[in-house]
């Protein structure tokens, strides 16, 4: 009996011993399960964070980046719904609200207005704390706030509710996420843990995206000023490499901003003695420089500019910045006016000499000399001329030419002044083609004889051998027409659009009685614009020229 008792005890042992390794091995097996939930979890959530972080967040629209975020903490979490919230300024300034949804379809918020900071949903939208509640409908905040008293009618049955704020370094609040779901108690203590750290980085990863946009833009702005810029900008770096231009430099020197870029400033810079290497390095020296100087263009011209040109700090270096505007016109208007100098002065010093001399004549005679005193008149009828012509462009210039119209007969007007044109010359016929009717417009016949005198003179002056002149008139209901042909020298091709110029001479011809100051054609055009009307010439060397005049028989 004994023996047997003892067996049975022995048995007893073992079998205990067995259930402890058993319970051991349980526990065992439940640690690796939790250790191998966790492990699951922990790489759900990296690759979740991995997912997040690898966002093209400089690319992305925000409302993309905050769609990937919410969808994310949504299917992490096991919510049923998730919502993200937040502010945008638009254009204009003015602020307000969007949001994305994961887990739902948008339409079931679609008759909701935006949530208010509400006693539940201020401390989010204010960025104060994480609110994490089994059952949102038990809390005494929900439901408080008009025109809702609890749940709204055909909103999503939520009890279980989690919202994090979104904030940013700089303590801005971005948004917030919120996440819900129909069962309570569904979000635990870990599932908040895990939405804050993921949220943590979607902040970073907004708040990123949104500066690269916020740089791109700011880039995009200085881009289009740069190049708005009607003034040429090239910019050098401290080798003297071009590293920029603008659109206007472009136009200036014929390059493409490309080209500009493979070139350096002695490439552009046609050197003289106000601008040196000497120069350069004095520029470089003290940081700024303004001065006129000369860029060579891409088909080998040379281009006169007035630059001003300074030192700029920039993070990746410093660069030398030149605005440029071209002067050409400048110096082909200073030019004319030395021209003119000139020219003025030769013409006034001519009759005044004559006048000076043939007074002095008439002083010692002490007789009356009928050939003196028409040279004096002469020579007083011309330089009258010429003042008159200076006044009627000046007043051409500022706008205060005038014009004394009436009912007046073309015909009448061209008859007369071609009687006075025959009346100066003995080599020259003129000739007068006209209807035998009158030909009456609203016109100043003082003006229009003016313009008959000169275009009569010319034709006479540019004919010195002699020829016909033949005068034409026509008209309609509407308008009148007059033209002047001469058998003389003509015009070159090159000269014939630049007659009308102020101050312009016809290159080539070389005659004694070819005179003047350049500005009778410039006053012929501007009475006949005037009137309303227009001038124009055709013109082929030694065969002549005609000069035809277009004028609105009514204002």
């Amino acid at each position: 009996m004994a023996g047997q008792g003892d067996a049975q005890q022995e048995l007893a042992r073992e079998l205990e011993q067995l259930r402890e390794r058993v319970a051991i091995l349980e526990r065992v097996d439940a640690e690796r399960q939790a250790l191998a939930e966790e492990l699951r979890e922990e790489t759900l959530v990296s690759a979740a964070l991995q997912r997040i972080v690898a966002l093209p967040s400089a690319d992305l629209d925000t409302k993309d980046l905050v769609q990937a975020i919410t969808d994310e903490v949504t299917a992490l979490t096991g919510a049923e719904f998730g919502a993200y919230f937040y502010n945008v300024v638009g254009d204009s300034g003015e602020s307000y609200t969007l949001y994305t949804l994961s887990g739902v379809d948008p339409e079931a918020f679609a008759s909701f207005p935006m949530p208010r900071k509400t006693e539940i949903f201020g401390p989010t939208f204010r960025g104060e704390d994480v609110l994490r509640l089994d059952d949102v409908t038990l809390d005494p905040r929900f439901g408080k706030n008009p025109p809702y008293d609890g749940m709204p009618e055909g909103h999503l049955p939520v009890h279980s509710y989690l919202a994090v704020p979104v904030i940013a370094r700089d303590g801005e609040v971005l948004g917030g996420l919120f996440l819900g779901h129909s069962r309570p108690a569904v979000f635990t203590e870990r599932d908040e843990q895990l939405v804050v750290a993921i949220v943590a980085h979607a902040a970073a990863a907004i708040e990123h995206g949104r500066l690269l946009r916020e740089a791109q833009a700011a880039k995009a702005q200085h881009r289009n000023l740069f190049d708005g810029i009607a003034d040429a900008i090239l910019m050098a770096d401290e080798n003297s490499r071009y590293v920029d231009a603008n659109p206007a430099a472009e136009k200036l020197l014929g390059y493409s901003r490309a080209e500009l870029l493979n070139l350096s400033v002695a490439d552009i810079v046609a050197y003289q003695p106000t601008w040196t290497d000497a120069e350069w390095q004095r520029f470089r020296q003290d940081g700024v420089w303004t001065g006129e100087v000369e860029l060579r263009h891409k088909d080998g011209q040379i281009v006169p500019v007035e630059a001003h040109a300074s030192t700029v700090e920039l993070p990746d270096g410093v660069v030398f910045a030149s605005v440029l505007r071209d002067i050409s016109q400048r110096r082909n208007v200073e030019k004319m006016q030395r021209e003119f100098t000139t020219l003025i002065t030769h013409e006034l010093k001519a009759p005044l000499t004559s006048l000076k001399g043939f007074t002095q004549l008439l002083q010692r005679r002490q007789e009356y000399d009928p050939g003196a005193i028409e040279v004096i008149l002469g020579r007083t009828n011309h330089l009258e001329r010429l003042i008159s012509d200076l006044l009627d462009v000046a007043s051409a210039d500022s706008g205060k030419l005038s014009l004394r119209r009436a009912d007046v007969d073309l015909v009448t007007i061209v008859g007369r002044n071609v009687e006075m044109a025959r009346a100066t010359t003995t080599e020259h016929q003129i000739q007068i083609s006209a209807p035998s009717q009158p030909i009456v417009g609203w016109w100043d016949s003082g003006r229009l004889s003016q313009v008959l005198q000169n275009l009569l003179s010319n034709a006479i002056k540019y004919s010195p051998t002699g020829g016909n002149i033949v005068v034409s008139l026509d008209a309609d209901d509407r308008n009148a027409r007059v033209s002047i042909a001469d058998s003389g020298v003509g015009i070159s091709a090159g000269s014939l659009p630049h007659v009308f110029d102020r101050f312009y001479r016809v290159e080539g011809v070389e005659h004694a009685s070819v005179q003047g100051l350049g500005i009778g054609l410039y006053i012929v055009r501007t009475l006949i614009e005037a009137h309303g009307g227009d001038i124009f010439v055709e013109s082929t060397p030694d065969q002549g020229s005609t000069f035809t005049i277009s004028l609105p028989r009514s204002s």
